[in-house]
């Protein structure tokens, strides 16, 4: 990766299925408004791009030969699944993926997210999946997000999860129960520890799991002591 503001960075990659909430999630540690990664109940992530923690809102493209390309606000909200189909070229092949920088706290100031393209097996092409795979060997640890409202571990991503470990056994992965504030307190809770016995059933270490909303904007006093339920 052509990207010099990641060498001293630990990376820390997020995945998960189409319309999980992941983006949301990126979006909610951000600390200002004048980048925010598009989202939407379609599949909406098509590029993946590292956030990293920066003085200015900026966003950088990386070609496949090692140019870079300064991308406005305005343009990025055109890098979605709908709006690349109707390209007519391929832009993920000349620009593969994006530095975007922007206010985060303290507490992220030495990370770097990767947003990883969601992925649908039923509907998306293998090359999605392995690249979402390829990035997310790239890091240290890996965020897996799972909207509530499935109130289970979908089996797309208990598969998606088993892929990721045969490749890469050591990876620490946490999970986050995203969208809590569309069930009650006592159901989420339910939500959690039945993802947690499934996890442990279907032998998918894990380093913690906890609920989160999106909604609300990211404060350190909203993680539970050891973000695990």
């Amino acid at each position: 990766v052509n990207c010099p503001l990641l060498y001293t960075k630990n990376i820390v990659a997020l995945g998960g299925g189409f319309s999980c909430g992941k983006s949301s999630f990126i979006n909610s540690l951000f600390q200002n408004r004048e980048i925010r990664l598009p989202t939407g109940i379609n599949p909406v992530t098509a590029i993946s791009a590292y956030v990293i923690a920066g003085q200015e809102a900026k966003i950088t493209g990386y070609s496949s030969t090692g140019g870079r390309v300064d991308i406005s606000k305005q343009m990025f909200k055109n890098f979605t699944h709908e709006k690349m189909k109707s390209f007519h070229f391929n832009l993920k092949k000349i620009l593969p993926y994006l530095a975007i920088e922007t206010a985060l706290t303290d507490d992220f100031k030495h990370i770097c997210f990767i947003d990883t393209p969601g992925y649908n097996p039923g509907t998306e092409s293998e090359s999605d999946m392995q690249a979402s795979v390829e990035y997310i060997k790239q890091a240290s640890a890996l965020i897996w997000v799972i909207g509530v409202e499935s109130g289970t571990l979908p089996s797309d991503d208990s598969q998606m999860l088993l892929r990721i470990l045969e490749e890469d056994p050591d990876k620490k992965i946490y999970i986050i129960c995203n969208k809590a504030d569309l069930k009650s307190q006592e159901e989420v809770q339910g939500i959690c520890m039945e993802i947690a016995g499934q996890l442990d059933m279907l032998s998918i270490p894990y380093e913690g799991i906890m609920p989160y909303s999106s909604r609300e904007p990211y404060t350190p006093a909203r993680l539970p002591a050891h973000g695990v339920v």
